[in-house]
């Protein structure tokens, strides 16, 4: 059983351990997503932690495409979860809290609204997601990503529109692009 256990524990590189301002145990790990890289920054004891969470997922933008992580770090969520700018507390009025934040990487250039809806079944399947709780960003390519993810989904029941709660495009999509 010794020898099996490892095809079943998830691969994370580069992991960093730290407390947020609140004192709460964090780790910045790296890992991949069905053939994406992805900087991910979760509780230290999110993986043996019962209770969901909320998650936000961002996607790099076109000039962080590609395999090198490094790449990662040049914006956005990635650079601020890479360069200490942000310990990952949000701050409402019930509190501090913790979501599990994603950074994803593209492989390549426009990834399609399937490719994108995947990572995100994966990203839903890997940890425990609230219901109602998957927020998303990106960075100008990454912003028209999910964008287009949620606003081609034209059908009912909406089944990729309705994986999503919140997008914040940072110099994404134009809202024309897709109709309706």
């Amino acid at each position: 059983i010794l020898f099996i256990l490892p095809l079943f524990t998830e691969a994370q590189n580069n992991v960093y351990t730290f407390n947020a301002a609140d004192g709460t145990p964090m780790k910045r790990y790296d890992t991949t997503i069905t053939g994406w890289n992805a900087r991910v920054l979760v509780r230290q004891d999110q993986d043996y932690n019962p209770d969901s969470t909320e998650v936000i997922i961002d996607m790099c933008g076109l000039g962080e495409v590609g395999s090198d992580t490094g790449r990662i770090n040049d914006n956005g969520y990635g650079y601020w979860i890479s360069n200490a700018r942000w310990d990952g507390t949000v701050t409402l009025a019930s509190g501090n809290h913790h979501p599990i934040i994603i950074v994803l990487q593209p492989s390549s250039a426009w990834p399609g609204e399937s490719t994108t809806s995947g990572k995100i079944d994966v990203i839903l399947g890997r940890w425990r997601i609230k219901k109602r709780a998957v927020h998303v960003s990106g960075l100008s390519m990454g912003g028209w990503a999910f964008t287009t993810l949620v606003t081609s989904d034209a059908s009912s029941p909406y089944a990729r529109a309705f994986k999503i709660t919140s997008v914040v495009e940072s110099g994404g999509a134009n809202p024309n692009e897709n109709t309706p």
